[in-house]
């Protein structure tokens, strides 16, 4: 067994053998170690994270208590002691599910959620906090935004902006109210100013009519906005890759030259694009998710770089890659990706093996190259199940990995914080 594997088993055997089901932490004497679990009685998954410049952190997380499922935010400082904690939700028979959080040009934070009511029906939720955790202001997006009860949506992400003058923020995902009989799902687009007040212009479905077409991340950039979605075009429906589509400043999809719609990944396999961030330093696109074909599911990555054209193949930094972990076997999502302070990339993925009557979940950390290669790579996990949600670089190079590990019968927030190399001892 892999030592480092090895050191992480035991000690999270300590973990939940010596501790209550509040937080659990391994916290040695020599800093480059750090594990810690955030969670009460149920299951907590760990959703996403934000590290502010104060050198706190907000963790996003989802709750099932007695079957009633809310959502929390931890802020915590960097040696990962809470600071402050509060859960939000209605509770009963409506479930509220966090996807992501994100900081506002004003210092708040901005949460979206998935609503889901009694009847099955999913709609979408913004919700404003303050840096102490206080709610400001919220908004259902349900069938006074979209004209049926039967709607059902699916939030996938929430983008603050500042833009021409104004600002608010840019949300997307898949909703089940199609434009073309046999589809299953289309992107919607909302754009919502500060106050959370829609644009009533935004209520738009810009799909590209294939059976499967789902908003991942809507970007402002200077002729307009760029959508990022996963499809499978008419042309080829069997096959669902990485796509861009542009959008007017008035909300509609739009062609640029004669492209109006472009596949970002390649058109061999299925893609399924899984997360889009922007680095702050040139304003490029990084993107991950997972190429599923004959020998399974691989990580699959592309490095975009920002322009106001609109070719995406001449303007792929890592151009077309899967990641491929030579000396690690299963099936592999990639999960999350940030740029690097030190050099090229990070990218966290999570590895399934099938080892008969036992599945397992591991971590994957890895360090690319600029142009996609892999440097490194380091597995945590090992017994139970670990899952990644979102990866971020601290200044000093130290990297955090949110996700979920499995303690007993129960389901906790975990939080990794590592060294440069990915490891837990220099």
């Amino acid at each position: 067994m892999n030592k480092l594997l090895h050191k992480v088993s035991i000690l999270l055997a300590v973990i939940y053998f010596s501790s209550c089901e509040t937080e659990k932490s391994v916290d040695p004497d020599f800093k480059n170690y750090f594990v810690k679990y955030y969670g009460e009685a149920g299951d907590q998954q760990g959703v996403d994270m934000v590290v502010n410049n104060d050198a706190t952190i907000f963790l996003l997380g989802n709750s099932d208590k007695n079957n009633e499922h809310r959502f929390f935010v931890t802020k915590i400082d960097t040696a990962g002691n809470i600071l402050l904690k509060k859960t939000f939700g209605i509770g009963g028979s409506v479930l509220e599910s966090a996807i992501d959080i994100e900081k506002t040009f004003d210092g708040s934070f901005i949460i979206a959620i998935q609503r889901t009511i009694s009847n099955g029906d999913r709609d979408t939720k913004l919700l404003l906090i303050s840096e102490n955790l206080v709610g400001l202001d919220s908004v259902d997006f349900d069938n006074t935004v979209i004209p049926s009860n039967a709607g059902d949506e699916a939030v996938a992400s929430v983008t603050p902006y500042q833009f021409n003058g104004e600002s608010g923020f840019l949300v997307t995902g898949s909703t089940s109210l199609v434009n073309v009989a046999g589809d299953l799902t289309d992107p919607f687009v909302y754009k919502v100013d500060q106050n959370l007040n829609i644009d009533p212009f935004w209520k738009t479905n810009p799909g590209n009519n294939g059976s499967l077409d789902q908003g991942i991340k809507i970007v402002p950039r200077q002729a307009g906005y760029l959508l990022f979605l996963n499809t499978n075009p008419e042309s080829n429906s069997s096959r669902t890759g990485f796509h861009l589509q542009p959008i007017e400043p008035d909300g509609d999809a739009t062609t640029e030259g004669s492209v109006g719609f472009a596949r970002i990944s390649a058109s061999d396999d299925q893609e399924f694009l899984h997360q889009v961030v922007s680095n702050p330093d040139n304003g490029d696109y990084l993107l991950v998710g997972n190429r599923i074909n004959a020998e399974g599911s691989q990580v699959y990555f592309v490095s975009m770089t920002n322009s106001l054209g609109f070719a995406p193949s001449q303007h792929r930094n890592a151009g077309n890659q899967t990641v491929v972990f030579n000396s690690l076997e299963g099936s592999f999502t990639g999960i999350s990706v940030a740029p690097s302070r030190q050099t090229g990339y990070l990218l966290v993925a999570n590895q399934e093996i099938n080892l008969g009557n036992v599945v397992t979940n591991n971590i994957v950390l890895s360090r690319l190259k600029f142009t996609g290669e892999v440097e490194w790579t380091t597995q945590f996990g090992v017994d139970d199940s670990y899952k990644a949600a979102k990866l971020e670089e601290l200044p000093n190079g130290k990297i955090l990995i949110l996700g979920t590990g499995t303690l007993g019968n129960q389901e906790k927030m975990m939080l990794l914080k590592v060294n440069s190399d990915g490891q837990f001892l220099k």
